[in-house]
């Protein structure tokens, strides 16, 4: 339900600062970023993605001459990228026995 409100306001607010082809694009590569650093799931992967999250904007504006970014769009992509990152790794993890639940040798 999340995602799909993440996904909503993106195109609401965006499509007030840029143009429907921008925000898609933003979108899908702020969602494929994100999904794929929460796919992973390690502290470096937290620490990467918090990085993306706002350098993603900066690099945006002063390296990539004349590309477009709505703010708006790239912080709800990044979230809804998250949940859905972590669903499908959630979802791959199902069946492994939860940490400290190995069987130890009775002394």
């Amino acid at each position: 339900m999340l995602v799909v409100v993440a996904i909503c306001l993106a195109f609401i607010l965006g499509s007030a600062q840029v143009s429907l082809w921008v925000v898609l694009l933003n979108l899908v590569v702020a969602m494929v970023a994100a999904g794929v650093l929460a796919y992973i799931g390690s502290g470096w992967a937290m620490a990467a993605i918090a990085l993306v999250f706002f350098l993603g904007p900066v690099v945006t504006r002063f390296v990539l001459d004349g590309a477009q970014l709505s703010i708006r769009v790239w912080f709800m992509g990044i979230l809804a990228g998250w949940i859905l990152g972590a669903l499908v790794r959630r979802i791959r993890d199902r069946g492994l026995p939860a940490r400290g639940s190995e069987e130890r040798p009775v002394l």
